[in-house]
């Protein structure tokens, strides 16, 4: 009698694998994603997730652009923020601001200006804005 009231190992293999999978889902989600920019020393990027962070730092001499793109998908298009960085040393990379969060284009388009005013003090008007997204 015992034995016919026991769930099938598949039930309770299934019911063990839900909570890990709902806490490894917590774990890679992201909290919070920043941009710190500081004027003569660089950009910081900080991505947080539950119980830990991840943090890139690009010095304002290894930026050699800031710009707005776009990638298209299928079914969707998103826009995001990143910084061109070239080394001496290493090949030209790209660091993306908020890869997580994706913000809308007018959200973007404030950080794109903020950016490069603080870094290179371009005005508003000069920063071309509106020639980066078309």
């Amino acid at each position: 009698a015992a034995a016919s009231s026991a769930l099938p190992p598949a039930v309770g293999v299934g019911a063990l694998l839900l909570p890990l999978g709902a806490l490894a889902h917590a774990a890679l989600s992201v909290r919070e994603e920043s941009l710190l920019v500081i004027q003569g020393l660089g950009v910081q990027l900080s991505t947080r997730f539950w119980g830990r962070a991840r943090e890139e730092f690009a010095d304002v001499a290894a930026i050699s652009e800031v710009f707005l793109g776009e990638a298209v998908r299928l079914d969707r298009c998103h826009f995001y923020l990143a910084c061109l960085l070239h080394g001496e040393s290493a090949a030209p990379r790209l660091i993306v601001a908020f890869p997580h969060l994706r913000p809308r284009l007018v959200e973007l388009e404030r950080c794109y200006r903020g950016v490069r005013f603080i870094l290179w003090g371009e005005a508003e008007a000069d920063a071309g804005a509106g020639d980066a997204v078309t």
